[in-house]
């Protein structure tokens, strides 16, 4: 025999028989120790015995290496240190997953039979071994009860021979789990004879019984060195074992030294400005008007900010230099194409002041509409999973191949891409699939995206086609998510071009040629080019820009922001001059999405929510329609016809609403024979739906195929909405409020109350629901839990309830107050806010600032918005010692940590640096944050897990001013 690096196992003694078996027919010389079986059920009893082991066996300076042959076992195995030789691993469950060779193996066994007894010729061994101790009194069989363990004796002693006998009965009930009984052949010598054992065990309880290959290549590769394969973890001096939920296996830390806690260790900032660092400096985001002439930036007197909301498009003229409004005007937002709407929203500013616009910045919902509406080019999804994975079923009805090439989760690659079987799936998408663009996405793509880089560039050059990588846009690791977030990217992009080429053309028109920026979810600014590369990045947009306005017009660094429009009423928080982002990514149409944007709530409430009666009450929103005031005055004869029906049929159930068309020339769709006899009927003239369905000899006006019609905005609903209610008590004057009296002297019928007290009834709800959100915002904001059932809760729960009603109506007790106190200011902003927005901050003792444009805060929010570029990079250590930079293609590792990061932080500096060139800004100013993620164990040692390195950079759209 010979001796092989001095190799020392350390293992469990039901492998015994395989690993001396092993060694005899390698010709290997091994030193070996063996631990008594069972163990893994004293987790903390192994742990000490092992490492005893462990530490006994390192002071033998000939050992190299020491593999321990244990897997997770009941975590014993977690908290296990290396001394000064390296420890190996298996990263299996326990001993049945290494006589197969694998866990993988292990849980296609479990899946074919669960209830499975497993026996080898080793477990056979020690189970008599064990046995013989019992027989010789040195140990007595024990029976666990609660927490406490007797033997069987004692049991009989204390409760008499039948009551003892009962309970060891039910205490042995455990072989009622099992039907099977299998037997691992490992190829251990005298294998029948304990096969035969495996086969009267089963016999004994019912079982069936099967007889399994074993598989001693694991084994074999930890014995010879053989540290290729993933399932095995190689643990360095110096470094501990922990048990890693991600990968569901045992993985390790180094434990920490002096060189973890250096000065740009913890928590450590610092700022890079044109590559020299200082630290300790932090840079505030700079308004647009702010840049000075250094060479970088531009000094410019006004920008136009544009937002095209769900209702209202918002325009205005700001002035940098005196920080204040030039002109501003709203027009109907127009979705079908928003360019119409933004056209009319420019139509009414000064025209010459718009001719000296040096900057326009906009804030949209196309990217969030083309999401829900399912809009967009038909892409192909190109996927390199992980072994084993299941993504057959990511992202319905889209088309998608699975293709060769795979990174584990530590960077490493596993199998390589096929350029070859690339070209080729390209090339069957795009004929069989009829695919206009690609999506890219790699499991641990986010870690190393060598491989997402190589097929984007064998796509680029098969199909001339866009291609867009999972990586490009998020570095979190939910594979999933990431793969979802690039497809949408990729489907969205042309309705991107074409927005800024419609945007552009208008704006031309209006004798505007100053560059465009856009807001992204987050609250900051890109390019337009960019903005076409990454549209995805845009959702959210125009919440986004009304909390920056909110925050330029007050001031206040510390606030909740409530943003009121026609549709919907959102929700959102300033803290600490910072507002708040959803790192984790934004949902968006019942996407999952790795976008980051504004952390805020959304309620259909707003001053176009539709009122209509509902099982004997009124109900206000979330559906958005047309106010009556509006809609009547765009036909008022044909609108009156359409009221005179509703009258005569002054009947609850009817829905109290009429359908205008809005002609638009040729349809957007082909239309259904009923749809185009509709559309035809509502261009006479408005109709209601009872009138439709008559038309139509329809049954129900529930059959009706309205719903194309009113998506692509050639027919609108109109009905009552606050905004009706606010013109008919004269509140708010802009078109007749005769439409609207009519509407409500029927619904005030339903109540046989008055047309004045049921105004005010409705708008005291439209008060107390808005008084609801302000509370479930701050609740939301306090409770780390899943919001969906935060939210039932609320909605379900009767003392939840009977408590926010009493926090809304202090008097609604004679026996106890509650009281609702806002410890920050409540910003309001949108059209119809200061009407609510006051009364609901009596009710909740908040101070409420309405500050003065807030009508058209959006806007102001895009045009003084700023750009930020932030990337991270992780550094982790791997198996070897080493310190790996995840997020950068090539599993780029370091010897010493120090290493690692100050490559890290160059990296990070010239990355964003060409990140905000394209974002349009010439700013250089790099501020770096490091955080290291430490934990302390039970046993006092302090373990490095990571270090996140994030570089963030600030500036204003000087660039696009140059260049525009």
């Amino acid at each position: 025999m010979e001796k092989l690096n001095n190799v020392h196992f350390i293992g469990c003694g039901v492998l015994a028989p395989d690993v001396k078996e092993i060694a005899d027919r390698l010709k290997i010389e091994i030193k070996m120790t063996f631990l008594p079986g069972g163990l893994h059920d004293k987790p903390n009893e192994l742990r000490l015995r092992l490492q005893s082991a462990i530490d006994e066996a390192a002071k033998d300076k000939s050992s190299s290496r020491i593999v321990v042959g244990y897997g997770i076992c009941g975590r014993g195995t977690v908290g296990i240190n290396a001394p000064y030789v390296p420890l190996i691993f298996p990263k299996v469950h326990d001993c049945i997953a290494m006589f197969m060779g694998s866990d993988e193996a292990y849980k296609r066994e479990f899946a074919k039979y669960p209830g499975t007894f497993y026996l080898s010729a080793g477990w056979c061994i020690e189970k008599w071994r064990a046995e013989d101790r019992v027989k010789e009194g040195k140990q007595e069989q024990k029976i666990w009860i609660g927490s406490e363990s007797m033997g069987c004796s004692e049991l009989k002693k204390r409760y008499g021979e039948k009551g003892g006998g009962k309970i060891i009965d039910f205490f042995s009930s455990w072989q009622k789990n099992y039907q099977r009984a299998a037997f691992i052949d490992t190829g251990a010598s005298n294998g029948e004879r304990y096969e035969k054992q495996a086969q009267n065990m089963a016999k004994e309880y019912g079982w069936i019984y099967e007889k399994i290959e074993g598989d001693s290549s694991l084994m074999v590769k930890m014995l010879t060195q053989d540290y290729s394969d993933d399932a095995i973890l190689v643990v360095p001096p110096h470094h501990t074992t922990i048990y890693s939920a991600f990968k569901n296996s045992l993985d390790s830390a180094p434990i920490v030294s002096s060189k973890f806690e250096k000065e740009e260790g913890r928590g450590a900032d610092f700022q890079i400005e044109n590559g020299k660092k200082s630290t300790g400096i932090k840079e505030e985001p700079k308004e647009v008007g702010a840049a000075k002439k250094e060479g970088r930036g531009l000094l410019i007197r006004y920008g136009l900010g544009i937002d095209a909301g769900g209702t209202y498009t918002d325009a205005v003229i700001y002035d940098f230099h005196d920080k204040k409004i030039i002109h501003k005007n709203k027009a109907l937002t127009t979705k079908w194409d928003f360019s119409i709407g933004i056209d009319n929203a420019l139509s009414k500013l000064d025209q010459d002041m718009l001719s000296k616009v040096e900057l326009v910045s906009i804030s949209t919902t196309l990217a969030t509409n083309a999401i829900v509406e399912g809009e967009g080019q038909k892409t192909g999804l190109i996927l390199m999973k992980s072994p084993g994975m299941v993504s057959d079923d990511l992202i319905e009805h889209t088309p998608k191949r699975n293709i060769k090439g795979s990174i584990n989760i530590s960077g490493e690659e596993v199998e390589p891409v096929d350029e070859a079987e690339v070209r080729a799936v390209v090339r069957e998408m795009m004929k069989n699939d009829q695919v206009t663009a690609f999506a890219v996405s790699g499991f641990a793509g986010a870690i190393n995206p060598a491989h997402e880089l190589i097929v984007k560039k064998i796509v680029e050059e098969e199909s001339k086609m866009v291609a867009c990588c999972g990586h490009e846009l998020s570095d979190l690791l939910n594979f999933v998510v990431r793969a979802q977030t690039a497809l949408l990217n990729a489907r969205i992009i042309p309705r991107m071009v074409k927005f800024f080429r419609e945007i552009d053309h208008v704006l031309k028109q209006r004798g505007v040629f100053a560059p465009v920026m856009v807001v992204k979810g987050d609250g900051t600014l890109i390019s337009s080019e960019m903005a076409k590369e990454r549209p995805v990045e845009t959702i959210l947009s125009g919440p986004a820009a009304s909390v920056a306005g909110a925050k330029l017009l007050t001031g206040l660094s510390n606030a909740m922001v409530v943003d009121m429009g026609g549709t919907t009423t959102d929700t959102a928080d300033i803290c600490e001059n910072i507002v708040a982002v959803c790192q984790s990514g934004a949902r968006v149409g019942g996407f999952a999405t790795h976008v980051k944007a504004l952390d805020m709530r959304t309620v259909g409430l707003g001053g176009d929510s539709l009122i209509r009666w509902v099982k004997g009450d009124f109900a206000i929103g979330p559906r958005r329609v047309a106010p009556l005031v509006l809609a009547a005055n765009l036909d008022p004869s044909g609108f009156n016809q359409a009221l005179f029906h509703m009258e005569q049929r002054n009947i609850p159930h009817l829905e109290q609403v009429i359908f205008v068309a809005m002609d638009r020339g040729e349809l957007p769709f082909s239309p259904t024979a009923q749809e185009l006899q509709i559309y035809e009927l509502l261009l006479n003239r408005p109709h209601t739906p009872e009138e439709l369905a008559e038309a139509l000899k329809s049954l129900s006006t529930l059959f009706l195929p309205m719903e194309r019609l009113e998506e692509s905005g050639v027919v609108q609903r109109c009905g009552l909405t606050p905004t009706d209610l606010l013109h008919v008590r004269g509140d708010f004057k802009k078109w007749s409020p005769e439409p609207a009296k009519k509407v409500l002297k029927i619904m005030a019928s339903f109540k046989n109350i008055s047309v004045e007290e049921l105004i005010d009834a409705l708008l005291s709800r439209v008060e107390r629901q808005l008084a609801i959100e302000l509370l479930k915002n701050l609740i939301f904001k306090d409770i780390e839990n899943s919001h969906d059932a935060i939210e039932n809760e609320l909605e379900q729960s009767i003392l939840a309830k009977h408590l926010m009603a009493n926090i809304l109506d202090p008097a609604r007790s004679s026996r106890y107050r509650i009281r609702a106190e806002f410890c920050h200011p409540v910003i309001g902003i949108g059209a119809p806010i200061h009407y609510f927005l006051p009364k609901v901050g009596k009710l909740l003792n908040a101070e409420v600032i309405v500050p003065q444009d807030a009508d058209v805060a959006n806007a102001i929010g895009a045009i003084t918005s700023h750009i930020m570029i932030k990337q991270r990079l992780v550094i982790r250590p791997d198996s070897f010692g080493r310190f790996v930079v995840e997020g950068v293609a090539g599993n780029i590792s370091f010897k010493e940590v120090e290493e690692a990061q100050s490559w890290s932080v160059d990296y990070l500096k010239d990355s964003v640096i060409n990140q905000a060139v394209k974002a349009g800004t010439s700013s250089k100013s790099v501020s770096i944050n490091i955080d290291d993620r430490i934990v302390n164990t039970g046993n006092g040692l302090s373990l490095f897990l990571d270090k996140t390195i994030t570089a963030t950079l600030n500036g204003t759209p000087d660039l696009v001013l140059k260049h525009g």
